[in-house]
């Protein structure tokens, strides 16, 4: 695990009577990834993530924030959909509706990232989640027996999002990473717009949150 620190400038006075300016270092830190996975279930139009539920798949511990030692920073936010138990997700002729609710929940909804109760960032799920590819279902005619059908075809989907920097990650890299304090709350809310209808193909598949954070070391560690 490798330590960094945030470097802050500060003016000091030299012997002479003249000013300096130095680079002190701040306090050590690590980054982490946090991952919360919840269920898509159909008839839900509102997720909840980090919040230490039942059911919840999860590489965090509990308390008043999901945060290493319950503080740190936010640095990055984006989203990832897998198959049941984590799984791959598994796309043939009777499973193809799965595609379709994905695209649907990732076209529709919007995520909400709170410290403390208070909103910090307002996000459409799109620009933070990889598109799935178009699909071209063959079409049966006649009644040919003893023959295999051809596979569904795809083509891939160019990744869209005004928050692309210096890679193809589907992200947003906060250019100044968000504060959590040991008291505050860190809330992640997924909502489905109104009028979109989710059929029940893809239930039991997960979505997945996750979180890029600067976590930081408590004040018991020992020197390295």
């Amino acid at each position: 695990m490798s330590r960094r620190t945030h470097g802050k400038s500060a003016t000091v006075k030299n012997p002479d009577g003249t000013t300096s300016r130095v680079r002190k270092p701040g306090s050590e830190f690590y980054y982490k990834t946090l991952f919360s996975g919840t269920k898509i279930d159909s008839l839900k139009r509102s997720y909840s993530f980090f919040r230490n539920l039942p059911g919840e798949i999860k590489n965090y511990e509990g308390g008043t924030n999901p945060l290493p030692n319950n503080f740190g920073k936010v640095a990055l936010l984006y989203f990832g959909i897998t198959g049941p138990d984590f799984g791959a997700i598994s796309i043939n002729e009777a499973t193809v509706g799965i595609a379709d609710v994905i695209e649907r929940i990732r076209n529709s909804a919007s995520v909400t990232l709170k410290t403390g109760g208070d909103v910090n960032h307002i996000e459409a799920l799109r620009n933070i989640l990889e598109p799935l590819p178009f699909l071209f279902r063959t079409t049966d005619v006649g009644t040919a027996s003893n023959t295999v059908r051809p596979a569904i075809q795809a083509v891939s989907r160019k990744t869209h999002s005004a928050w692309i920097k210096r890679s193809d990650a589907l992200v947003v890299p906060f250019e100044s990473p968000l504060p959590v304090k040991t008291s505050e709350s860190l809330e992640l809310e997924l909502t489905i717009a109104d009028g979109v209808t989710i059929p029940n193909y893809a239930d039991g598949h997960y979505l997945v949150a996750y979180l890029g954070v600067e976590a930081f070391f408590s004040n018991g560690k020992a020197e390295r």
